[in-house]
């Protein structure tokens, strides 16, 4: 938005519309302030993604992959949606049998994955089967 081809570049002052002007300060410009957590993070990505801010993304990714309160599914879930290559890969480790994966085919999220993160699951499973 800031630096891309869009109209905005141009513009003095861009209007932040639909976004929690104190959530956005604190969550991004001075996260030691109110930290992220599981009521927080999707939030929080959602605005790290609209305005394609890199470092943010990499600190919420982090937070993803240490919890313990999302599922690998919902990670990876989350991993797809917002692009997340890091916590995609530490999830697919994840999975240790052929078995673990095969039994998520059936399921509605694995059906809704990307191409690339179905790429990426039948690369594991190649890597199980040596």
């Amino acid at each position: 938005m800031f630096y891309g081809n869009f109209a905005e570049k141009e513009k003095e002052e861009i209007e932040l519309k639909d976004v929690n002007h104190e959530e956005f300060i604190l969550y991004v410009i001075y996260p030691s302030y109110k930290p992220i957590n599981i009521d927080s993070y999707r939030f929080v990505l959602e605005l790290v993604d609209r305005f394609q801010m890199k470092c943010a993304l990499d600190y919420v990714e982090e937070y993803v992959i240490r919890t313990k309160k999302l599922s690998t599914l919902q990670k990876l879930v989350m991993a797809d949606e917002f692009r997340l290559e890091m916590l995609k890969m530490h999830c697919l480790k994840l999975y240790k049998t052929l078995k673990e994966i095969k039994t998520l085919e059936s399921l509605p999220e694995f059906m809704a994955f990307s191409a690339d993160t179905k790429s990426a699951f039948c690369l594991r499973m190649m890597q199980l089967i040596e």
